[in-house]
């Protein structure tokens, strides 16, 4: 009698076992085609935004290309010379104005001096 309770027991194990085995097969194949469907998505994405990028530069370049643009370039630059010019005038201006003090202050100096 304890043979066929440990025949049993045995039996009982393999059993467990070879149901373990199946649902880990069956997970496995599970996975494997949730990954497959997961590559095959990002796969399906990537080409999408592969397109969005191919679709922006080549309407970047009509863009930048194109008359309107290369005006508001040109009136954006001719502003940039135009504050340059502002800065310039503004420095030439101080120059002038120190000078002006100092030539006041030498002639002050020699009124000074003559009378």
């Amino acid at each position: 009698m304890e043979k066929s309770t440990k025949e049993e027991r045995l039996a009982l194990t393999q059993m467990a076992q070879n149901k373990i085995e199946q649902k880990t097969r069956a997970a496995t194949e599970r996975v494997a085609m949730g990954l497959d469907r997961f590559t095959k998505k990002m796969l399906s994405e990537n080409q999408y935004m592969h397109q969005e990028v191919v679709f922006f530069q080549y309407s970047l370049l009509i863009i930048i290309n194109s008359p309107f643009f290369l005006f508001i370039y040109k009136i954006y630059m001719r502003e940039q010379e135009l504050v340059e010019l502002e800065q310039h005038v503004r420095a030439l201006e101080q120059v002038n104005l120190d000078i002006n003090e100092k030539l006041n202050a030498a002639h002050i100096a020699d009124a000074t001096t003559f009378t």
